[in-house]
Formats: C-alpha cells, structure tokens, sequence
C-alpha cells in the first residue's frame, strides 16, 4: 500500500472511530484536562503534547482512538513520511499515555460488535 494511500485509510479509520466514541467529557470522567490542550492530565502528558501537538491540534490526537499497535504504527509513519524525530526514551511513555488514555476501550468494542451484528 503507498503511502499516501495508507495515510488516507488511517485518516479514515480515525474519522469512523470517532464517530462511535465515548463523548469528550465521559471520557475525562473525574480526571483534569489540561486547560490549554485538553489532554487528560497524568503521567506523560506533557511529554506527548511536546511531541504530537507540535504539529497537530491536541484535538486531533484525542479525538483517535488506537491500540498500543496502531498509535506505534502512527509514530512509525510520522517518522517515515513526516519527519517525526526520534522520540527517544520518551516514545514509551508516550505510548503507555496515548494507549491509557485514548486506547480502544472493552465498551467500545461492545458497541461495535453490536453495530456490526456479530455480539
């Protein structure tokens, strides 16, 4: 698959995604969103809104939601295709924040199995 075609199938898994995600502010439930980014404030945050909202809206990144796999595969294209620097020691905690926080969810994948008809 090119490129650019993995990149459109990508943007279009994160656009039906969200349309079956848990509303912004039940995700939050009783944790604090950073004011500024509305990242949901907990250990590596900050790293990740240093890293991924300096090119894209906090919005954006919250707005996806992936396994573990698919936010490394994100880095992974990033860094291929849109000259993503090395993260480092940081990329584990990133992706330990981004899995945690904006992961696929057990109730979500209930609701999409109801959806498709196969629970």
């Amino acid at each position: 698959m090119s490129p650019h075609r993995r990149l459109r199938y990508l943007t279009l898994c994160a656009a039906l995604s969200s349309i079956l995600a848990v509303p912004t502010g039940s995700l939050a439930g009783d944790r604090t969103l950073d004011e500024a980014s509305g990242f949901i404030i907990d250990d590596g945050w900050q790293l990740t809104n240093a890293h991924c909202a300096s090119c894209h809206s906090a919005q954006l990144i919250t707005s996806i939601r992936l396994d573990r796999n698919g936010w490394e595969d994100i880095i992974r294209l990033m860094q291929a295709e849109h000259g993503l620097w090395d993260l480092g020691d940081a990329e584990l905690t990133i992706l330990d924040y981004l899995t945690r926080h904006y992961g696929i969810t057990d109730t979500r994948s209930r609701i999409r199995k109801r959806m498709l008809g196969s629970e």
